[in-house]
């Protein structure tokens, strides 16, 4: 696929206009509420008061003390320093994190926690939620071992229909969200049970019919195939499935190579497949060719030439 290319933005920081220098105005400013910063399970919550003095409720433990104003918009406790924003709805403490402003009176109400979540996705970028450490966990499949952890060999093997599209497949999960990700199928995918060690089994990009089944129909081609798979992911709520792929041709070893022009063909013939599949997404990685850049711009090239989505 395409190279995304993730620009990183310098934030600037607006501060708003000084505050008086007097402790007064400051002490208005932050003892006439509670100040929250949500830390997963677990809430801090700051209180300060006329008389310079502060508390902190974090994990239903208290800690008090005192502040000092350093300048017309920061005060300190101890070693950390604070930045008062936005004429006092939030305190930007020294190690970055961010305490927002309740009013006290809306404390003592009961709200709703806020859903940051949209209702749809209103950006383009390609997430995903990726199998590989889910294989690890061999979930419900009693021909597996019963070992687990990240063992190449036996998270390749826990991967297939039944893992990800059956009744407590991993296709179900995530019901919030995987309308706006990709479900990527990751190594393993398209290799025979019991794929061990060596990288000439992979790069096939086609489907292994024993893991998927009914992505396997007599008489099938591989592009076929690749289109059901990615029917039974929208199908199962999934903005489309996506795939690792080594970046090789399938058979490669030291003493058998491909040659860039090769490459290029083998890949070619591929990328016109998950067009017609409709698969936007692919984590090329790992493979014969994983760290040559031309061959990697070759594959992206191609993407880009003959499956722009």
């Amino acid at each position: 696929m395409p190279l995304k290319t993730a620009l990183a933005a310098a934030v600037c920081l607006l501060l708003p206009p000084a505050l008086a220098a007097a402790d007064d105005d400051i002490a208005t400013l932050i003892t006439t509420a509670e100040y929250r910063l949500d830390l997963g399970k677990n809430t801090s919550v700051y209180k300060f008061y006329p008389d310079h003095t502060w508390e902190e409720n974090f994990k239903a433990a208290v800690k008090s003390g005192a502040w000092r104003q350093t300048g017309p918009r920061a005060f300190s406790i101890g070693n950390f320093s604070f930045l008062i924003e936005n004429n006092g709805d939030a305190l930007r403490r020294s190690d970055r994190k961010t305490w927002r402003r309740v009013t006290t009176a809306a404390t003592t109400a009961t709200a709703p926690a806020p859903n940051l979540i949209p209702g749809s996705s209103s950006q383009p970028a390609p997430n995903y939620w990726c199998t590989w450490w889910s294989q690890s966990e061999a979930r419900g499949h009693p021909a597996l071992p019963a070992a687990t952890g990240q063992s190449n060999p036996i998270q390749r093997d826990a991967l297939d229909e039944q893992l990800v599209f059956g009744p407590d497949g991993w296709a179900r999960d995530l019901p919030d969200a995987r309308a706006d990700l990709y479900l990527l199928l990751d190594d393993g995918w398209d290799v025979p049970y019991g794929t061990k060690s060596g990288r000439a089994p992979f790069g096939s990009c086609v489907p292994d019919p024993a893991r998927w089944p009914a992505a396997a129909p007599a008489g099938a081609d591989p592009a076929t195939r690749l289109k059901k798979l990615n029917e039974m992911a929208i199908a199962a709520g999934w903005r489309g499935l996506a795939l690792w792929i080594a970046v090789q041709k399938q058979g490669e070893t030291g003493k058998n190579t491909a040659t860039l022009a090769e490459f290029t063909d083998y890949w070619r013939e591929r990328v016109l497949w998950c067009r017609h599949a409709g698969i936007n997404y692919w984590k090329a990685d790992w493979g014969r060719h994983a760290h040559d850049p031309a061959y990697r711009r070759a594959m992206t090239e191609l993407a880009r030439l003959h499956h722009p989505g």
